[in-house]
């Protein structure tokens, strides 16, 4: 028996259900064109992170350091406050000093000797280089 000729069958179960369709979902280029956007996004944001370490990795100096030690005219050790960049380091009992992490350029270093006038030094410290000054002789 044909199936039209069912006691059970009425011609709307042929019928797509309209409530099972919505506008909500949408179409298959739709959804194509989302993935290729999305697609180009992804592919922009991972160019643009590549570049970046790239030029960080190119342009990114090493830093220095600064040493030496102060003494008096006839020899001894001189105790001084010593002053890069607004860091401030009291030199060793053997009146030497060293200051790491400096970034490579010109600098001014301050030195404070108690008693007596601040005295100023340039100082110019080079990529990956510690600037040597030796041995400084108070004014």
């Amino acid at each position: 028996m044909p199936l039209e000729n069912s006691p059970d069958f009425e011609s709307e179960d042929l019928q797509p259900d309209s409530s099972a369709m919505t506008d909500d979902k949408p179409a298959g280029s739709e959804i194509l064109r989302k993935r290729v956007v999305h697609g180009a996004l992804l592919i922009l944001i991972l160019g643009l992170s590549v570049l970046l370490l790239i030029r960080s990795g190119l342009t990114q100096e090493e830093v220095g350091g600064i040493d030496g030690c102060i003494q008096t005219d006839t020899g001894l050790p001189v105790q001084a406050e010593v002053q890069i960049n607004g860091v401030s380091k009291q030199t060793y009992s053997d009146g030497c000093f060293f200051f790491a992490d400096v970034l490579p350029g010109k600098h001014t270093m301050y030195i404070q000797i108690p008693g007596r006038s601040e005295w100023t030094i340039p100082v110019q410290v080079l990529s990956g280089q510690a600037a040597a000054l030796g041995t400084l002789t108070a004014p």
